[in-house]
Parts: C-alpha cells; sequence; structure tokens
C-alpha cells in the first residue's frame, strides 16, 4: 500500500540522496490525502518509520524566507508585535500539518486490508522535524529554540506525551545522519560483566 508513495528526500528542491528515502504525504501523484479519502488537507511533506515504533513526520521548509516574507506582510505591526504575530502563525501552520497528517495516516492504516496497519498501533510513537536552512539572521529574528519549544508545547499539550515524544527543528545539513541513525536501534545498556 505505501510502496507508491517512498521516494527520495528532496531539501530545498534538490534530493538529499538516494539512500535516505521517505513516504511522501503531498504529492500529487500519487496523492496519499485521496488515498485516505481526505480532500487537500494541510500535512507534513514526508514521513517515515524509526526504531521501536517511532513514525517520524518531516516537514520541509525554507524557514529564512517563510519568516521575511511573514515579516514583510505584517511590516505595519511594531517589532514585538510583528514577531509575536509571526510566530503565532508559523505554530499554526506547524500544528495544522501535524494534524492533518495524523489524520491521513489513521484513516489509510485503519483502512489497510493488506497487514499495512500492524505498522501503526496505539504504542507508536510520534515526533515531528521541522527540516529548515537556519542562519544566525533568522535566530536574531525569532529564536529557533524558542520556536521549536513553543510547537512542542503546544503538540504535547494537545496530544500529550504519549503521543508526541519530540520536536525538533532539524538543519539541513544534519537531516542525513538523523534519517540514518533512525535505522540503528538505541543503545542499551552496557552489559554487566
Amino acid at each position: 500500500m505505501l510502496e507508491e508513495f517512498l521516494e527520495d528526500i528532496t531539501v530545498a528542491g534538490v534530493p538529499l540522496n538516494s539512500q535516505h528515502k521517505a513516504h511522501r504525504m503531498d504529492g500529487e501523484s500519487p496523492n496519499m490525502r485521496k488515498m485516505a479519502a481526505l480532500g487537500d488537507c494541510n500535512c507534513c511533506d514526508y514521513f517515515v518509520f524509526g526504531h521501536e515504533n517511532l513514525v517520524v513526520l518531516i516537514e520541509e521548509t525554507r524557514l529564512e524566507d517563510q519568516i521575511r516574507n511573514l515579516m514583510n506582510k505584517y511590516d505595519y505591526l511594531d517589532s514585538t508585535d510583528k514577531r509575536n504575530h509571526v510566530t503565532k502563525l508559523m505554530l499554526q501552520e506547524n500544528r495544522l500539518k501535524v494534524y492533518g497528517s495524523l489524520l491521513v495516516l489513521c484513516r489509510l492504516f485503519c483502512a489497510a486490508a493488506d497487514g499495512a496497519a500492524a505498522s501503526i498501533s496505539l504504542d507508536t510513537k510520534y515526533s515531528f522535524w521541522l527540516v529548515a536552512s537556519v542562519s544566525e539572521q533568522t535566530d536574531e529574528v525569532i529564536p529557533v529554540d524558542h520556536l521549536k519549544d513553543r510547537l512542542y508545547g503546544e503538540l504535547r499539550g494537545l496530544l500529550s506525551k504519549t503521543v508526541m515524544c519530540s520536536v525538533e527543528v532539524v538543519p539541513v545539513e544534519a537531516l542525513a545522519g538523523k534519517l540514518a541513525s533512525l535505522a540503528e536501534p538505541p543503545a542499551g545498556p552496557e552489559p554487566a560483566g
């Protein structure tokens, strides 16, 4: 069922590399939302399965451009109000993408008859990665850690810590390493000896 959505991850229009693949959620052809019998709801760009019943939702964004465009759009506000409003808009947008992604996955896996439903269970944990190019200039306008902490707080507050286990802003340069680490089970305690 999901094989048709598996593709190379593209970041800023360029494929990351062929060894890192993910399931495309917001594509037009094939259209995962349509397969889930939904309209064009907001959802993340990709999802990948990790070890220990983990699903990572990945949203690729050009964070600097997004912040700059929103700051310009609301230029009539004073600097503090503008920064607060832009932060609020970014939080709302990403929160909607996470909720939409969870709805798509829920509908797909509930309808699956080919064993794919076993991939998702009530024990499944979700992480959200906002993959972005980040510079010091962006961090001066809206501190990235502040954005991450606020988004994490909102998602965990509404979804609970049993569902949303982490939210990360992942620099583009670090994405390949983070994806590689998903395939490796976490190190357990050292054997006694």
